[in-house]
């Protein structure tokens, strides 16, 4: 997630959304010390001393919330099988909660690593799909003849 937010904050917007940051997930801002300057970095840190792993939670799915009022925001997030728990936990909170945001996640992961290693991911998606927040789309091997289409 760190490195999604610090790509959002690098872009053509990214004033707009560290600023966001700044008001709605200073937890998190505080983590791209690269994005701040020193007074703004020790101010942040300062605030954001003893913060839990909750309010982390909660704070970056209200940042993305405000973020998606004025435009939609696609948040891809490649090889979910290699995730943190922080990551993984950030994606089922945001999926459970009832308030609008204008907000896509696509992940991809390895069915096979998630199922034979007992990645915390299994549970995750299991109890998603259950409740008809989450979908899944297996995607079917390539054929050699595509593979070969693909390299050249």
């Amino acid at each position: 997630m760190l490195e999604a937010l610090g790509r959002l904050c690098r872009e053509e917007a990214g004033q707009e959304v560290i600023a966001l940051l700044q008001h709605h997930a200073p937890s998190w801002l505080v983590q791209m010390p690269a994005l701040l300057g020193d007074t703004e970095l020790e101010t942040l840190q300062r605030k954001t001393q003893g913060v839990t792993r909750e309010r982390m939670l909660r704070e970056l799915a209200e940042a993305v919330e405000a973020m998606t009022v004025e435009r939609p925001l696609v948040l891809w997030l490649e090889d979910l099988h290699w995730s943190d728990v922080s990551t993984l936990d950030w994606l089922a909170y945001v999926a459970r909660r009832r308030e609008a945001a204008r907000l896509l996640v696509i992940g991809t992961y390895r069915p096979v690593e998630v199922m034979t290693h007992e990645h915390p991911l299994k549970g995750i998606k299991q109890e998603l799909q259950v409740h008809g927040q989450c979908e899944e789309l297996a995607l079917d091997f390539l054929s050699e003849g595509a593979v070969g289409e693909y390299l050249s």
